[in-house]
């Protein structure tokens, strides 16, 4: 349970949340200790052990200890949010290893693209294709 408050602690996590997370990702199962086959803590079971922490201010404690012991190491943990990126994909394109990704970025957007991610080339090429593609498609050119 410890291990469990501490990925609370990690992606600021809800307690329904923690228990969807222990039940679809088998990282997060590794991390506090659980297999598959375990009974997994329903939101209940981590409300009941995060409370008590809370009411001594345990949790904050705690992070200190751990972000203490990473400070060693060059590290440090903040508490953080953790997004589903579910949906946000709208196009995939594969591509022989000796095929550099951004020969095929004319294929991956459709032009309503309201941002991109991605290295300094492929930064570029994808401006120059998404405004290749919104001129084709919506009559105007930067």
């Amino acid at each position: 349970m410890p291990r469990i408050h501490c990925v609370q602690l990690f992606y600021n996590l809800s307690d329904p949340a923690t228990e969807d997370l222990l039940d679809e990702v088998e990282s997060f199962r590794r991390f506090v200790g659980l297999r598959l086959s375990d009974a997994l803590p329903d939101e209940t079971t981590i409300l009941n052990f995060r409370h008590p922490l809370e009411r001594h201010g345990l949790g904050e404690v705690l992070l200190k200890e751990i972000n203490r012991h990473l400070e060693h190491h060059g590290s440090r943990l903040k508490p953080g949010t953790m997004v589903d990126a579910t949906g946000c994909v709208h196009s995939v394109c594969g591509t022989a290893a000796n095929v550099a990704d951004v020969t095929r970025v004319d294929q991956l957007l459709h032009g309503r693209e309201e941002w991109g991610y991605g290295a300094t080339r492929a930064t570029r090429e994808c401006t120059n294709a998404r405004s290749t593609k919104a001129a084709r498609s919506t009559g105007w050119s930067r």
